[in-house]
């Protein structure tokens, strides 16, 4: 019984030498914890800016799942996004950002964090800025795979093209720069040859509506003879070209549009896909869409993880454009994504 006491107390006297001597500190440190990624994307109600913020969602939780803090960060406006950059950079547990620039006037604000955090430019680019890597859709490969299908479905120098641009940003600039080029290069066309047989609509903010309306107002303000000259419509997303498939559907145009050939669309929004997979469409025109897809923004935070992790990539990646219609429509179908 001595004995056991004995030993007992020797066993006591160790282990308050070793909390004396700093030996049980190491059961009082907090765990190991990663530093957060922010993902930076403008808010939307609609559209493609929605099927960003989705996908941007879906990937935040697929890294959190796996140990990784991620956040995703929605302004409303420009001025926001610069307080939220302001304030990312002033906390030390920032490992990495992921942005889609509000605007242009947010430039000097993603400047101000170069050389602080690695971090990747996604969809709208900034000029003047040295992003990790810079990761993109291909607006260029829209315009030309467009002029191409055009060309392949038989597109003359003697038709006349309608086009209906977004607005007055890079984007749709690039869009018919790439369609400008690919008749060139393509079909072997001229610069005043593009300039007579393309006509080009205001702005359609983007939106079916809008479109919608500018559709039926040009349709108005021609001729029938005019209007059987117009067999290709060039436009620069889903949501434009389904503004016009409405007004055509809608069958009070008060002119005969039967001249129409091809509808060009491009971007990656579901109803279109429903559309081309329905095939009603199949007796009047030939329609197609180009990927742009929303979900590209997940290629751009697994752009800034390998970054994170030390692998090289390349500092500007731009995703290539592939085509949708109704062959393959049901490939791209997905009943969960809200654009």
């Amino acid at each position: 019984m001595k004995k056991f006491i004995s030993m007992t107390l020797v066993l006591l006297m160790v282990l308050v030498g070793m909390v004396g001597c700093g030996g049980g500190a190491a059961t009082e440190e907090p765990e190991a914890t990663t530093g957060e990624v922010a993902i930076l994307i403008p808010g939307a109600t609609h559209g493609w800016p929605v099927g960003v913020l989705y996908y941007a969602n879906e990937k935040a939780e697929e890294l959190k799942a796996a140990g990784q803090k991620a956040v995703v960060y929605t302004s409303d406006t420009a001025q926001n996004q610069i307080q939220q950059i302001e304030d990312l950079m002033t906390r030390t547990d920032i490992e990495g950002v992921m942005i889609l620039p509000f605007d242009n006037s947010v430039v000097n604000a993603v400047k101000g964090m170069e050389g602080k955090v690695p971090f990747v430019q996604f969809d709208r680019i900034l000029e003047d800025v040295t992003a990790s890597a810079n990761v993109m859709g291909d607006n260029f490969g829209i315009g030309y795979e467009t002029a191409k299908l055009f060309l392949d479905k038989g597109l003359q120098k003697t038709d006349m093209i309608l086009e209906m641009p977004g607005d007055s940003s890079s984007v749709p600039e690039m869009r018919s720069n790439g369609f400008r080029e690919g008749l060139k290069e393509i079909g072997g066309w001229t610069d005043a040859e593009i300039t007579a047989a393309i006509t080009k609509t205001d702005f359609t903010g983007w939106s079916r509506d809008n479109s919608k309306t500018l559709f039926e107002g040009f349709v108005g303000s021609k001729t029938q003879a005019e209007l059987d000259k117009y067999k290709f419509i060039f436009t620069h997303d889903d949501e434009i070209a389904i503004g016009i498939f409405n007004a055509i559907n809608a069958g009070n145009l008060g002119k005969n549009i039967d001249a129409v050939e091809v509808l060009a669309a491009s971007a990656g929004n579901q109803e279109m896909y429903n559309i081309l997979n329905d095939k009603t469409y199949e007796d009047q025109f030939y329609l197609f869409s180009l990927t742009y897809p929303p979900y590209m923004v997940q290629d751009a935070i697994d752009t800034l993880m390998m970054v994170l992790n030390g692998e090289e990539v390349d500092g500007e990646i731009v995703i290539p454009v592939k085509l949708v219609d109704s062959a393959n429509a049901a490939e791209y179908l997905n009943p969960d994504s809200p654009y």
